[in-house]
């Protein structure tokens, strides 16, 4: 695992994870985080369907908040307001959530791999990059998730849907101006 500084992501990162980092990173300031709104008041719209919007209220406890619809398409459900334990495979769902929170109160980002297993038992792994964003919600803290999910279109086609993530990578935390967590 590398960690990445405040103005640039590790050598052969995703064209993609790059394009949302340079959007995330240009927003306006408030300490080092963002408004959500003013993420959602201009986030390019070919950005928007892989997105994901997650409430991270405690170590264990992590919601939907938004789900972009091509995830929505490939999952076959929506699941906006549902635990996002309910996309994890047992053994995953504590890695993904430690890692959430951990993000979630440093505040930093990270970049990971997911592997996706479908219906019909295809396997797929994508890039992914999760920052934080600042909302007036006290009780909880936000992060927004952008993944490629151009392999996963592929290999999985048109008829088959995500049955559950089995598979997280922690590849990079990034450093957004408040430091990253001491492994």
């Amino acid at each position: 695992m590398t960690s990445a500084n405040t103005h640039q992501l590790p050598t052969g990162t995703d064209e993609q994870i790059l394009a949302f980092w340079s959007y995330w990173h240009a927003l306006p300031r408030h300490g080092p985080l963002p408004r959500l709104s003013d993420y959602l008041d201009g986030v390019p719209a070919y950005l928007q369907p892989t997105v994901v919007i997650v409430d991270v209220y405690s170590p264990a406890r992590f919601e939907f908040r938004l789900c972009g619809t091509r995830l929505v398409d490939l999952i076959d459900r929506e699941v906006t307001g549902q635990d996002v334990n309910a996309v994890y495979s047992g053994p995953t769902q504590q890695l993904a959530a430690e890692v959430a929170w951990r993000a979630a109160n440093q505040p930093c980002g990270y970049l990971s791999e997911r592997t996706v297993r479908s219906f019909t038992g295809v396997l797929v792994t994508f890039p992914g990059i999760t920052l934080p964003v600042l909302t007036n919600n006290a009780d909880r803290k936000t992060l927004v998730n952008f993944s490629n999910l151009d392999q996963v279109n592929i290999k999985l086609g048109r008829h088959d849907h995500i049955d559950v993530i089995q598979g997280f990578e922690l590849t990079s935390w990034i450093d957004i101006g408040a430091g990253i967590p001491k492994d």
